[in-house]
């Protein structure tokens, strides 16, 4: 990229307030925004273009811990850089009172972008806890699972997670950390691997970074891949793979490249028996060994393979990770590789794979070539997107009223306080809202005469006639009974009152049959003027007089509260 075509897409994430900072392939800097300088104000004055990421992590890192943790920034230098060449997930974290979001991305004959935007903390850490019992699907899922508050503190979690971490069946784990359940599993040893404490420190400084992937030791040898989700309300959803056995063959796999060349035989073997797909490529990606099983993954035989390269078996958005992975690792100077990604079998299906790039030299090899292992975790994608289909359904029905299909009160009453947080303009320009409640005249008479059946199909044929309003400007919601709202953002404010008569209109045209009788109700609506900064309770309260006073009238009207703006700009806002 021309250093023009860099300075204009710098200067046009300015305007967006997102920061920007472009590494080379060797992970030099190459630019950055104002913005990166206002959110990193460390690096003003000191990061410089030709300067590693190791330099600039350490300026990071200087600034943000305490002197406890000063001793411990090469670590987190180091796990920094690994995040920062293998990150294919946003997450985000806290830095000088700010709440970041960052993703990176390999751009094609430029290098690696990260890309920071700030997010509202007032949304991201809140602490109420979840509404509901979780346990039910939670336990359900194949892996371990657990919710935590904004302080990372455990809400619920699953059997399988209890089990992963060595706590009994019925253990109470409400209210405890994950560094304090890890911390715990070592102290219950006579003899440890690490040092005291250096668990819950590795823990502590992931969870900082919220959405990257990290591993937890535990005794005996056992492994677990975590993986958290930040949600909208502060809480952290994660997932616990144990991922022993995984590593129990990667240490064998990279254990065999030390061995001398009268022990290379044993590392083919090794191979060979793998229960995960194995590969030995070259530095320039052309496969020299596959064992049978990655054949069969693809859908072709060990000698086909050898041969050709890894890169014809990868999709392209894993492309760039895996060539720029191999070319350190090549150049020694990356140990390690890991990556989640999708392997192109030969009748061009994709497989989900999780695989693991080492280093490997043995005698018959010239150079440094590089072993990689890949595990099948098609069955783990389609039980995550089964679990994601599950969560959405759960969100949908706790703000949509079954009957109707329509936004429920809960829907409604959030839509409400978002207008509440309006501030005024400066100018007094206040773009109006409004509010309409709608009440069904004679709908208790269907009830009595028709029964609830006749007066539930009625009510869903209420429920279609304010569906056909719903727009971007236009919520309507069931708030109980034969009662609705209806809010309007500015752009509709205009024509409010004819939006309400169609409506009106609409309902009095419904029709319903039961037992020969047919049943039909009228509705009466009342309408006030929401402005920014004005008490959205009174507003409503100026709703639902109007609309009584419409019932007074006869009912089958529409009253408004004040009078509606020729013209009017501005939107609904957005759940």
């Amino acid at each position: 990229m021309p250093l023009h075509s860099l300075q204009s897409f710098a200067d046009l994430l300015d305007e967006l307030d997102i920061a920007f900072c472009l590494f080379d392939s060797q992970d030099v800097t190459r630019g950055w925004n104002r913005t990166f300088l206002r959110f990193f104000p460390e690096h003003d004055g000191k990061i410089f273009a030709g300067e590693h990421y190791r330099q600039n992590l350490r300026r990071f890192y200087s600034a943000r811990l305490d002197a406890s943790e000063l001793d411990k920034v090469d670590l987190y230098v180091e796990r920094g850089i690994l995040r920062h060449q293998s990150q294919t997930r946003p997450f985000q974290f806290e830095h000088r009172g700010r709440v970041l979001k960052v993703v990176a991305q390999s751009i094609p004959d430029v290098g690696r972008a990260r890309l920071w935007r700030e997010v509202d903390s007032g949304t991201c850490y809140r602490t109420d806890p979840p509404q509901g019992d979780h346990g039910g699907w939670i336990e359900e899922l194949p892996d371990g699972f657990s919710i935590e508050d904004a302080a990372g503190r455990l809400l619920q979690a699953n059997s399988r997670f209890r089990g992963i971490y060595g706590l009994p069946a019925g253990a109470e784990v409400e209210g405890r950390t994950l560094e304090e359940i890890v911390t715990a599993a070592w102290r219950a040893q006579a003899s440890r691997r690490h040092g005291p404490g250096e668990e819950a420190e590795l823990i502590r400084e992931w969870k900082r970074f919220a959405g990257a992937p990290y591993e937890i030791a535990l005794p005996h040898g056992r492994w677990v891949r975590v993986i958290d989700e930040r949600a909208g309300n502060g809480w952290i959803k994660s997932a616990h793979f144990d991922i022993t056995v995984f590593k129990q063959q990667q240490a064998s796999l990279i254990a065999s490249e030390r061995t001398a060349r009268d022990r290379e035989a044993r590392l083919h073997a090794v191979i060979e028996q793998s229960p995960s797909g194995v590969m030995i490529v070259d530095r320039y990606g052309r496969i020299l060994e596959a064992n049978r099983l990655l054949a069969s993954m693809l859908g072709t035989s060990a000698a086909i393979l050898g041969g050709d390269t890894l890169f014809r078996y990868l999709h392209e958005d894993d492309l760039q990770p895996a060539r720029r992975a191999l070319e350190a690792i090549a150049a020694g100077e990356q140990a390690t590789f890991e990556h989640e990604g999708r392997f192109r079998a030969v009748d061009g299906t994709f497989i989900w794979a999780l695989s693991s790039m080492a280093p490997l030299q043995t005698p018959s090899i010239e150079g440094i070539a590089a072993i990689v292992q890949v595990q099948d975790i098609r069955a783990r994608k389609r039980a995550e997107a089964e679990r994601d289909q599950l969560l959405a359904r759960l969100e949908y029905m706790a703000f949509h009223d079954a009957l109707t299909g329509l936004a429920n009160r809960a829907r409604f009453d959030e839509a409400l306080e978002d207008l509440d947080a309006l501030d005024a303009p400066a100018g007094g320009d206040a773009r109006a809202h409004a509010i309409c409640l709608i009440d069904l005249d004679g709908f208790k008479q269907v009830n009595d005469v028709g029964g609830h059946g006749a007066g539930d199909a009625l009510l869903a044929e209420v429920g279609r006639v304010l569906l056909a309003a719903e727009g971007r400007h236009v919520l309507p919601a069931r708030l109980g009974g034969d009662e609705f709202g209806l809010l309007l953002g500015a752009e509709a404010v205009a024509e409010a009152r004819a939006i309400i008569e169609r409506i009106l209109a609409g309902i009095d045209a419904v029709r319903i049959g039961r037992d020969g009788r047919v049943f039909s109700v009228k509705a009466s609506a009342g309408m006030a003027l929401f402005r920014p900064g004005s008490d959205v309770k009174q507003v409503l309260r100026d709703a639902d007089a109007a609309c009584y006073r419409a019932k007074r009238n006869g009912g089958g009207g529409v009253v408004m509260a004040d009078p509606v703006p020729a013209a009017a700009q501005g939107g609904l806002p957005a759940r």
